[in-house]
């Protein structure tokens, strides 16, 4: 009897967490957008003003990392700039929200 509890218990609690568990994506957000307007501030999913852009990465360092030097490159800093004024700015991050 005991044994098929800690069966179902494996089942039911621990095997899901295993298999839906997310990684890092790294995102860009418009800052007016999300602190002003929405008031999400770094929370939330996907949306029409936060865009996940990199593959998934186990840890948030990584991932970091890896965003940052892919926001960086002209093209992106002219779709996505991250200097001016307020309504004018994104920033970058890492979540598990996407």
């Amino acid at each position: 009897m005991m044994k098929k509890l800690f069966i179902i218990f494996l089942l039911t609690v621990v095997f899901p967490s295993c298999v839906v568990a997310k990684g890092y994506k790294g995102y860009v957000s418009h800052y007016w957008t999300a602190f002003v307007i929405e008031k999400t501030e770094f929370g939330g999913g996907p949306s029409y003003y936060k865009h996940y852009l990199t593959p998934e990465f186990k840890n948030k360092s990584d991932c970091i990392a890896y965003t940052q030097e892919y926001t960086e490159t002209p093209e992106m800093e002219k779709r996505y700039p991250i200097y001016g004024g307020p309504k004018e700015v994104w920033f970058m991050g890492c979540d598990k929200n996407w």
